[in-house]
C-alpha cells in the first residue's frame, strides 16, 4: 500500500468494497490502484438531524459525497460574499498563500456586485443572495475547491434529516473527476509520486449538473450579457466549453491571437504583463470574475497574460459565439466603455511585482478593469 500523506481522524473506516457500494463510479477504478491508493482515504459518517457538517470559514482538505438525505447547505451573512485576495508581508513580496474574508455587497465597487442575484458556493449549486440556502441531496458533491486548494470552507452545511456522507481525501475525489497535475515544488517536495487519474463518469454528471443549475447563473451575472434573451442565454449554455486548469498552467498569453472568453468557475487567476527583466501583475481574478472580452470586443491581440494561480475551473466561450452575441445583441458593445478600461488597465494597477520588488500604490481600485 502506498504511504499515506494524510489521515482521516473520525469517522467509520471504509473497506475497498464498502467504497464501490457508496462509490459505484469508483468501479471504473482498476482495482489495484483502488488497493494502493484509496485504503484510508475515505470514511462514512452518520449525521442527525440537524448536526453541522461544516461551518463557513473553517479550514479543510476533504470533500464530501451525500449517500442519503438531505442537507440544508447556507451562509451566515445575506449581504456578504466570500473574497480572496493575496496576503502580502512586511516587504510587500507576494505569498503564495491566500487570505479570505467576508466583503459586504455595499463596499464591493465591482460592478458585478450590485447587479448579482446569486452567490456561488463550493458545491454545483448557487445561493439566492436574498434568501443564501438551499438544499443538496443524494449524489451531490460538496467540497470540491477546499479539498484541492485547502479554501476556507465556502458555506455552512447542515443535515436537514438523518443523512449518511461519504467524507474523502483529495485522492478519490481525483479518482472520481480527474486529477490536475501538480506544480512543480509540489513534485519536488511530496515524499509520495501520485498516479494520473483521468476520472469517471461522475466527472460528466458533476458537468451536467453545474451546467442545469448553476451555468445560467453565472452567465447572468456578467454586466456584459444583461441584455441578452433567454434564448440566446440557452445558446450559449449548450455551447461553452467548461475547462480545467492545474496551477500555473497559462490560460490565455499576451500577445496571442483572442479566441475565446472566460468566466471563472472556481479557483484564482493571475493577471500579468511581461516586462523586461521580470512580470508585472495586475490583479488577481476570482470566481465569478471574467477576462478575455477586450480582445474580442476590440479584434486585437491578448493585452495579458492570465494564468491559473492554483487549480482553476473556467466556462469557455469560443470567439465565434461571441461574435454571434455581438451581432444580435449590439447593446452588449455599450456595456463595456472600451477606451475607459483600457486606459485604466494601462495607466493604474493594484500591485506590481518586477524581479520580485512589489509596489502598491494607495487609492487604486481596479474592482471595474478588464483584462486580456
Amino acid at each position: 500500500m502506498a504511504e499515506t500523506v494524510e489521515k482521516l481522524t473520525t469517522g467509520e473506516p471504509l473497506t475497498i468494497d464498502q467504497l464501490l457500494e457508496y462509490l459505484p463510479a469508483l468501479k471504473e477504478i482498476p482495482r489495484a490502484q483502488l488497493e494502493n491508493w484509496a485504503k484510508g482515504a475515505a470514511v462514512l459518517h452518520r449525521y442527525r438531524k440537524g448536526e453541522i457538517v461544516c461551518e463557513e470559514g473553517e479550514f479543510g482538505s476533504t470533500a464530501y459525497y451525500i449517500v442519503s438525505g438531505t442537507v440544508d447547505i447556507f451562509i451566515h451573512n445575506p449581504l456578504a460574499h466570500l473574497r480572496t485576495h493575496p496576503v502580502r508581508n512586511f516587504l510587500g513580496r507576494s505569498m503564495r498563500r491566500m487570505k479570505s474574508f467576508l466583503t459586504d455587497d455595499q463596499t464591493d465597487h465591482r460592478p458585478e456586485a450590485h447587479q448579482r442575484k446569486f452567490i456561488g458556493i463550493d458545491a454545483n449549486i448557487d445561493l439566492p443572495i436574498n434568501r443564501p440556502l438551499a438544499q443538496l441531496g443524494p449524489g451531490e458533491l460538496f467540497g470540491e475547491m477546499t479539498c484541492r486548494t485547502f479554501q476556507p470552507r465556502s458555506a455552512t452545511v447542515q443535515a436537514r434529516e438523518p443523512c449518511i456522507m461519504v467524507e474523502m481525501l483529495r485522492v478519490i475525489l481525483d479518482m472520481l473527476v480527474g486529477n490536475r497535475q501538480p506544480s512543480e515544488l509540489t513534485k519536488a517536495t511530496s515524499k509520495v509520486k501520485m498516479p494520473t487519474f483521468k476520472g469517471t463518469s461522475f466527472k460528466a454528471e458533476i458537468e451536467k449538473k453545474y451546467r442545469e443549475r448553476s451555468l445560467n447563473n453565472h452567465l447572468r451575472s456578467v454586466p456584459l450579457f444583461a441584455s441578452l434573451d433567454d434564448e440566446f442565454l440557452e445558446h450559449l449554455r449548450q455551447r461553452v466549453e467548461l475547462v480545467s486548469y492545474n496551477q500555473n498552467q497559462i490560460i490565455c498569453k499576451e500577445g496571442d491571437d483572442a479566441d475565446a472568453f472566460y468566466l471563472i468557475r472556481s479557483g484564482m487567476v493571475r493577471v500579468s504583463n511581461a516586462l523586461p527583466g521580470g512580470e508585472m501583475v495586475r490583479t488577481y481574478l476570482s470566481r465569478g470574475d471574467y477576462f478575455g472580452e477586450i480582445g474580442l470586443l476590440r479584434s486585437i491581440k491578448r493585452t495579458a497574460t492570465c494564468a491559473a494561480l492554483d487549480a482553476v475551473d473556467v466556462v469557455k466561450i469560443p470567439a465565434a459565439d461571441f461574435a454571434l452575441m455581438l451581432e444580435k445583441f449590439p447593446a452588449v458593445r455599450q456595456q463595456t466603455p472600451v477606451r475607459r478600461r483600457m486606459t485604466e488597465f494601462r495607466d493604474s494597477f493594484a500591485t506590481v511585482c518586477v524581479t520580485n520588488i512589489s509596489w502598491s500604490p494607495p487609492h487604486v481600485d481596479l474592482a471595474a478593469t478588464r483584462f486580456a
